[in-house]
């Protein structure tokens, strides 16, 4: 596994080896290895050592909080692999608050008979603005990555350049600005001054009512607030070296 691309079988009869026959083996692509800060904190420091000997894969051990991880990428899977530190996301910004109801409208009088007809109804308040969202949370730093690695194939350029691109630190992103509350609804129009009618001199007489008033315009909704800061990359130090 370590100098070759297959899995080598020796068979032995009386302790002596006859032949080797050698089983094709490929390793499944990891997952990403990635460890994420607190909200807005600091993403964990990592140390990452790497061994690339001549089988056409990278022996991996990444030592983070939890621990030593361990693990096997194939060559010409390295180029989807990640290992990262990352800084926490930052919090939402909080929800504006919502705009108050405008204030209904008052009724209009009644009409009274013979000559008076009834006024029309108030017009109904406006209602508040919402105010506006808060903004959010700042991204946490990425934390800090030591690399060190061995090659034996000559060409320790190829894996540190590869070791640039898969290991990397990255900030954490900013947290979304808040909502923004709701503006009021417009209060309601009054009603009209109701009808009236009745007989004077044996004449039957109608007046007429009022009208409903307009209702009040809704209020404005508040703005969304401005999304938080990302988070600033740690330090990625990377160093390979051809075992002496």
């Amino acid at each position: 596994m370590y100098n070759t691309p297959n899995l080598p079988l020796p068979f032995l009869v009386h302790e002596k080896e006859l032949f080797t026959l050698e089983w094709p083996i490929r390793f499944e692509r990891p997952s990403p290895i990635v460890f994420t800060g607190p909200t807005s904190g600091r993403g964990p420091d990592l140390r990452v050592s790497l061994q690339r000997r001549y089988s056409p894969r990278v022996l991996f051990e990444v030592t983070g909080p939890d621990g030593p991880l361990v693990g096997v990428v194939e060559a010409d899977d390295l180029e989807a692999f990640v290992i990262a530190t990352r800084g926490g996301a930052g919090p939402a910004g909080a929800r504006g608050t919502d705009g108050a109801r405008g204030s209904n409208g008052s009724s209009g009088s009644s009409a009274s008979c013979p000559g008076s007809p009834g006024t029309s109804g108030g017009s109904g308040g406006a209602g508040g603005s919402g105010t506006a969202g808060g903004p959010g949370g700042p991204g946490g730093r990425g934390g800090d990555v030591v690399v060190r690695g061995s090659c034996v194939t000559g060409d320790c350029a190829a894996l540190s350049r590869a070791a640039r691109s898969f290991v990397r630190s990255e900030g954490g992103a900013g947290g979304p600005g808040g909502e923004g509350g709701r503006g009021g609804q417009g209060g309601s129009g009054g009603s009209g001054g109701s009808s009236a009618s009745c007989t004077v001199n044996g004449r039957f007489t109608s007046v007429s009512g009022g009208m409903t008033g307009s209702a009040g315009s809704n209020g404005a909704n508040g703005a969304r607030g401005a999304n938080g800061a990302n988070g600033a990359p740690g330090r990625v130090e990377v160093r390979i070296d051809a075992p002496p």
